[in-house]
């Protein structure tokens, strides 16, 4: 990856023009071979079947961003605009052999191809206002462009697609004492698949189970309300969310052949009324705890008539613990823990699940050397559960994806502390998410 970054001070009045170019690549060779047996009863028989799946997946992206900041004595205003484009080639051959009385030997493969471009123009401006009684304002709206090319060669599908959307933002805010605030927002924003959800080809996790993205995908958009008072060290949020078109995989049943496809598709409209409470305790030397208790009831209306929608509530608790062992506070200690409640979402069911983890840091060589332990999801609990009804054939699934890890680095920081090193976002950071990595 490449980034370009530029700041023109334009006067002493805090006036600039920022400017970001960006390029990267992605590159994922995959390849998921698998085998087994399948035992029939009635009548006693063993069958065999064997596969492969190749996926060659190449994504560029070019991104311009500049941004202007303008403070006034009024208001402070700030605008700017983007270009972004991505080309994203999928080179895949697969093999499955199916359900056979033999042994497989040979794999012959079939080749297929699937090609994306996607090009987007942004335009969008902020301001924000301090008045005398301790209330802030801030408005903003963003104008976005898409047009986007496709090209299935296994069905020799072209599609194209153009439209513009707008995405208006407000923030409100008023200190009345020392340690309370209140705050209400507003924000509209678009979440669009990652590239890899695009691709139409199938993959084959046994000769019962595919997998394929969609080609004809579409993002999904969500407006945002939320009322915040802080008092302290707690915090209490009141939020109400509206979900269009919203996208995720849906499992399509085949009752004759007893195999099941799960491919991406927009499924349904989704409305959420939340409440969440966050308390920070520090109130013993050498611990920070951040506590959090969020519920949530949500209502789902499908537009993939196949699909029936679940309502109900969703919870669960999450705790944040930093500790220091020692006097020098070079030794440090992170114990996290989260707790999922039964809930629903969209189509599903969700059973409960956990996770626990931990780090542990050593600071040696006055803090430059760093020894970094850490533990993810030790007891293997983040287990996604859940069920659902589609074609009428109700099905439960049982995912983990391996969040189980333990990691140890070593970091030696070279050079003068003096130097300040300004942690900054490049222009392409949505579209670098989007890749899956």
């Amino acid at each position: 990856s490449i980034n370009l970054f530029n700041e023109f001070k334009l006067d002493s009045a805090g006036k600039k023009i920022i400017l970001n170019l960006d390029y990267f690549k992605y590159t994922n060779d995959d390849t998921r071979p698998y085998e087994g047996t399948s035992v029939n009863n009635n009548p006693y028989a063993i069958l065999y079947f064997k596969g492969i799946n190749n996926n060659s997946q190449i994504t560029n992206n070019y991104s311009a961003k500049v941004d202007v900041e303008l403070p006034t004595k009024l208001v402070n205003w700030s605008a700017g605009g983007k270009i972004s484009v991505s080309n994203t080639a999928n080179d895949i051959t697969a093999f499955n052999s199916g359900l056979i009385n033999n042994p497989i030997a040979d794999m012959p493969q079939t080749a297929h191809k699937f090609d994306y471009n996607e090009y987007i123009q942004a335009l969008y401006f902020s301001g924000h206002k301090k008045f005398k009684n301790n209330f802030e304002a801030q408005i903003g709206l963003r104008m976005e462009a898409t047009q986007t090319q496709s090209h299935n060669g296994n069905s020799n599908l072209f599609l194209n697609t153009n439209y513009i959307k707008v995405f208006p933002t407000l923030n409100l805010s008023y200190v009345p004492t020392e340690n309370s605030t209140y705050r209400f927002s507003y924000g509209r924003r678009v979440a669009r698949p990652n590239f890899s959800e695009l691709n139409p080809n199938v993959t084959y996790i046994t000769p019962f189970l595919t997998v394929e993205g969609n080609q004809i995908l579409r993002p999904y958009f969500i407006d945002n309300f939320e009322f915040i008072y802080s008092y302290k060290k707690l915090e209490s949020k009141l939020y109400y969310s509206i979900e269009s078109d919203v996208f995720n995989q849906l499992g399509l049943p085949d009752l004759n052949t007893n195999q099941i496809k799960l491919i991406y598709k927009n499924i349904f409209n989704l409305k959420r009324y939340g409440f969440s409470e966050t308390f920070t305790f520090d109130k013993i030397k050498g611990w920070n705890s951040n506590n959090l208790f969020n519920i949530n009831y949500t209502t789902a209306q499908t537009i993939d008539l196949s699909a029936v929608g679940v309502d109900g509530f969703t919870s669960f608790v999450t705790s944040n613990n930093d500790f220091n062992l020692n006097k020098d506070k070079t030794l440090l200690l992170n114990l996290g823990f989260e707790y999922y409640f039964l809930g629903a979402y969209g189509i599903d069911k969700i059973k409960t699940f956990t996770s626990t983890s931990f780090a542990i840091q050593y600071l040696l060589l006055n803090k430059d050397l760093r020894i970094n332990l850490r533990a993810n999801d030790i007891f293997k609990s983040d287990k996604y559960r859940f069920s659902a009804n589609v074609a009428g054939v109700h099905r439960s699934s049982n995912y983990y994806f391996d969040t189980r890890l333990v990691q140890l680095s070593v970091n030696y920081k070279f050079g003068s502390k003096k130097v300040n090193v300004r942690n900054r976002q490049t222009g392409n950071q949505e579209e670098r998410a989007r890749t899956g990595n």
